[in-house]
C-alpha cells in the first residue's frame, strides 16, 4: 500500500507551528513521547481504514504526523526556556563590566561628587572603571560601604568579586577645601584697602565662627558683599557671603578693627635690679600703636648699657622709668677732677658728695681746699669741672 499524499503537507504544517510557537512566552517544557502507529499483521485480512477512508495502516513503524508536530513545539518551548537571559541594557555610555575580575579598594579619596566604578574595586578596564554608580559624599566628609551593597553593587555590575564576610567594608573619602579665617582676611583686607586702610595695618576679627568645606581649591573663596570703614577709628563692619557664589552660601555679618604695628624693642630674659641690660638681651616685637603708651622705648640705644631699676619682665615693651644708666660715681669715692680751659688742663683729686652715671652732673668736694664744686661725670670715677661750673661755685 502506498504512502498517503498529505503527509508531506502535514508535516509542513508543524514546521510552521513550531517556528511561530517558539516567540511565544517560554513555559517548561515536559518530555514528548512520540506514540508509535499499529503495523499490519502479516497474512491478515484487508488494511483497516481511517474514518474518512483514509488508509494509514500501512506506514509501517514511522511516528505519527500529529506527534510529530507536537514533538516539534515541545523542543522549541524547551530551547527557549532553557537559554540565557537577556543582558541588561549598557550603562553610561559604555557596555555593564560582565565577568570582570576585581579586587576591593579599602580607602578611596576623591575629589569628584560622583562615585565610580574604579573607585570602589581595582583592577577593572578603563572603561568599566569610569562608570558612575553613586552620589559622593559633601566634601570632608566620607561614606562606608558594607559588605550587602558592595556584593549587590558587584552582582549589578557585573564584577566578579565576593565578599569573604559580612564585616568587609570600603570608605570612600572626599576631600575637602575649608573656607576659615585666611580665606576671609585676605577678602576683608583687599576691601579695607580700596578703602582707606593703612597699608600695613593689621585686621582684627571680633567673631568668627563659620566653617565651610568646598570641594575644590578654586571654590575656596569669600565674596564682601557690604563693607563700612571708619578711618578715625579704624573700626569696620561687613557683609561676607560664604563661600562666595556657592548655592549653599551662607551671608555672615562680622565687625572688626584695623591696628597698625609698630617693631619695639624688648627684654629677651627678664632683668633683675640693678642688672645690666646688653645687646644680647633685646629681641624685636610687633605691637599695636594703639597699644603703646607715651614713655615706651622704641631706641634699643636707650636700653643698651642701661641698668633695671627693678625687675623687668621680658617679651613687653620696656618704659623710660624702668632702666638709668648705671653710676661711674659713687658717693665718698676718692674721684679725679679735670679742668680744662682753652690754654691748660688741670687735675685734682676730689671726694664725690653724691651718685652719678655718665653725663650727670653731681657734686663733688676739693680735698685740697675742701671747697664744694659741681661736675660733669665722665667716666668711672672721673668728671670734668668745667670753666662756667667753677665760676658758679666761687
Amino acid at each position: 500500500m502506498t504512502r498517503a499524499p498529505f503527509i508531506p503537507t502535514l508535516r509542513a504544517a508543524a514546521l510552521i507551528a513550531a517556528g511561530v510557537l517558539s516567540a511565544s512566552a517560554p513555559v517548561q517544557a515536559a518530555e514528548v513521547i512520540l506514540p508509535v502507529a499499529e503495523t499490519a499483521t502479516v497474512g491478515a485480512g484487508p488494511a483497516a481504514r481511517a474514518p474518512g477512508g483514509t488508509a494509514h495502516g500501512a506506514q509501517g513503524n514511522g511516528p505519527d504526523i500529529v506527534a510529530l508536530a507536537e514533538a516539534l513545539v515541545d523542543a522549541a518551548t524547551r530551547r527557549e526556556a532553557l537559554a540565557p537571559p537577556e543582558p541588561p541594557p549598557e550603562i553610561a555610555g559604555g557596555a555593564r563590566a560582565a565577568g570582570l575580575r576585581a579586587s576591593l579598594r579599602p580607602e578611596t579619596e576623591i575629589e569628584r561628587p560622583v562615585i565610580l566604578l574604579g573607585d570602589v574595586f581595582g583592577g577593572l578596564p578603563p572603561e568599566a572603571a569610569r562608570v558612575p554608580v553613586a552620589h559622593a559624599p559633601n566634601p570632608g566628609e566620607r561614606l562606608v560601604l558594607d559588605a550587602t551593597y558592595l556584593s549587590a553593587l558587584a552582582t549589578e555590575y557585573g564584577v566578579d568579586w565576593t565578599p569573604v564576610s559580612r564585616f568587609v567594608q570600603a570608605e570612600v573619602s572626599r576631600r575637602g577645601y575649608e573656607v576659615g579665617r585666611p580665606e576671609v582676611l585676605a577678602a576683608l583686607r583687599q576691601r579695607l584697602l580700596e578703602t582707606g586702610m593703612p597699608p600695613g595695618g593689621t585686621i582684627t576679627l571680633n567673631a568668627l565662627n563659620v566653617r565651610a568645606m568646598v570641594g575644590t581649591p578654586e571654590a575656596a573663596r569669600v565674596r564682601v558683599r557690604d563693607l563700612y570703614y571708619d578711618d578715625r577709628t579704624r573700626r569696620f563692619n561687613a557683609l561676607l557671603e560664604i563661600p562666595a557664589n556657592a548655592p549653599d552660601a551662607r551671608s555672615v555679618r562680622l565687625t572688626g578693627s584695623v591696628h597698625v604695628a609698630v617693631e619695639v624693642p624688648v627684654l629677651a630674659r627678664p632683668m633683675r635690679r640693678e642688672m645690666i641690660i646688653t645687646e644680647d638681651d633685646l629681641r624685636w616685637e610687633e605691637v599695636r600703636d594703639t597699644d603703646l603708651r607715651p614713655d615706651i622705648i622704641l631706641d634699643p640705644a636707650d636700653l643698651i648699657d642701661h641698668m633695671a631699676r627693678n625687675g623687668i619682665q621680658a617679651g613687653r615693651p620696656v618704659r623710660a622709668n624702668q632702666v638709668r644708666l648705671p653710676d661711674l660715681v659713687e658717693r665718698n669715692d676718692l674721684i679725679t677732677m679735670v679742668v680744662e680751659t682753652p690754654f691748660m688742663t688741670v687735675t685734682a683729686r676730689g671726694r664725690a658728695l653724691e651718685n652719678g652715671a655718665l653725663g650727670q652732673t653731681v657734686r663733688v668736694a676739693n680735698l685740697a681746699s675742701d671747697k664744694e664744686l659741681l661736675a660733669v661725670v665722665q667716666g668711672r670715677n672721673t668728671v670734668t669741672v668745667r670753666p662756667e661750673l667753677l665760676a658758679a661755685a666761687r
